[in-house]
């Protein structure tokens, strides 16, 4: 952007030496090296090291290192070590490492790891220890160990000891001591001492 310089009775009296620039409606903005940059409305936003980003709009973000990025709509979200990650709608959502995980209607759902695993509807669900399992209808089951045994009709049993057995119409029964019998006709009996009876 170049430099506004409208000559005048006040910038000749002063002297070009002394780089004052004058804005249209007779007032100045002056950086410390005697320059100053104005924006349309005759206004200037001033960065420590005397230069400045404008937007559109005539406003200006800046970042600590004094530069800016500017998104479309003429907002930014700054990032610590001052970067920026910017979604479609201009809008971000920033993880501790500066990383940022997007999904297709713009909203993500971090780990703390700093990742994200994403379900075809959008969605996550996350575990401990950051991973995910997913079904096809988009749900998951998981376990206290972080794992997960998921049926043909996507639905899951789960054991204290975080195993499972799996009956052919997609039923388990379970013993206290995590095991379990399943007769041909796939249901079971089991007695108070962990034993069954088909």
């Amino acid at each position: 952007m170049g430099l506004l310089r409208p000559y005048c009775k006040e910038y000749a009296r002063k002297g070009a030496s002394q780089k004052k620039l004058i804005r249209p409606d007779n007032t100045a903005v002056i950086r410390p090296d005697n320059t100053a940059i104005i924006r349309p409305d005759n206004t200037a936003i001033i960065r420590p090291d005397n230069t400045v980003v404008i937007r559109p709009d005539n406003t200006a973000v800046i970042r600590p290192d004094n530069t800016a990025v500017i998104r479309p709509n003429n907002t930014a979200i700054i990032r610590p070590d001052n970067t920026v990650v910017i979604r479609p709608d201009n809008t971000a959502i920033i993880r501790p490492d500066n990383t940022v995980v997007i999904r297709p209607d713009n909203t993500a759902v971090i780990r703390p790891d700093n990742t994200a695993i994403i379900r075809p509807d959008n969605t996550a669900v996350i575990r401990p220890n950051n991973t995910a399992i997913i079904r096809p209808d988009n749900t998951a089951v998981i376990r206290p160990d972080n794992t997960a045994i998921i049926r043909p009709d996507n639905t899951a049993v789960i054991r204290p000891d975080n195993t499972a057995i799996i009956r052919p119409d997609n039923t388990a029964v379970i013993r206290p001591d995590n095991t379990a019998v399943i007769r041909p006709n796939n249901t079971a009996v089991i007695r108070p001492d962990n034993t069954v009876v088909m």
